[in-house]
């Protein structure tokens, strides 16, 4: 299996076969069945992914490279929480310059940016900051994920959310919403 990096907003699959983590298949489990290889899953439901991750999949994925959808891994990449935040704008900003105008364009869009009357540099900068963002605000829900529920609760409150009626998971989307903003 080759490994991939989603490089729009969000991409959804729905059929074949896929390896993930133990973490990303538990978010996923309504739309996966385990197979005997481990951490190897057959799809049978819409699975989706957010702009950033990462997985592998057995299967004809040229046409998602084509769109613009995802790239392949390149076996020198690092995780990015190997890699310092300037090398990963730096091979963003790489990956974004290597696309044609239309694939560019296409990745723009699903970001919701308005491409009219923006250079191309212009384009590839404000897509660099949106990605590099995701990638932030991916690695705060990651962090905040990691917290007990207590620890959670102090954080909620330290950033000045009340918990009340939000589930987990939507008092750290909340919570990491808010982290994000104050980061920017």
């Amino acid at each position: 299996m080759k490994a991939y990096i989603v490089i729009v907003a969000f991409l959804t699959l729905s059929f074949g076969k896929i390896k993930l983590t133990e973490k990303q298949a538990d978010k996923r489990k309504h739309g996966l069945e385990k197979t005997d290889e481990g951490d190897v899953y057959n799809i049978i439901g819409k699975i989706g992914f957010k702009s950033g991750e990462e997985f592998s999949y057995e299967g004809d994925v040229e046409p998602l490279i084509k769109a613009g959808l995802i790239a392949e891994k390149s076996d020198d990449s690092a995780d990015s929480d190997d890699r310092k935040p300037d090398e990963i704008m730096s091979a963003i900003l790489e990956d974004l310059r290597s696309k044609k105008d239309k694939d560019l364009y296409k990745l723009a869009q699903s970001f919701g940016i308005d491409c009219n009357k923006k250079s191309r540099v212009d384009l590839i900068n404000e897509l660099a900051a949106r990605i590099y963002s995701d990638k932030k605000f991916d690695k705060i829900v990651e962090d905040l994920e990691a917290l007990g529920d207590d620890e959670l609760l102090t954080k909620a409150g330290e950033v000045g959310i009340l918990a009340g009626d939000l589930n987990h998971d939507d008092l750290i989307l909340a919570i990491a919403e808010k982290i994000s903003e104050a980061v920017k």
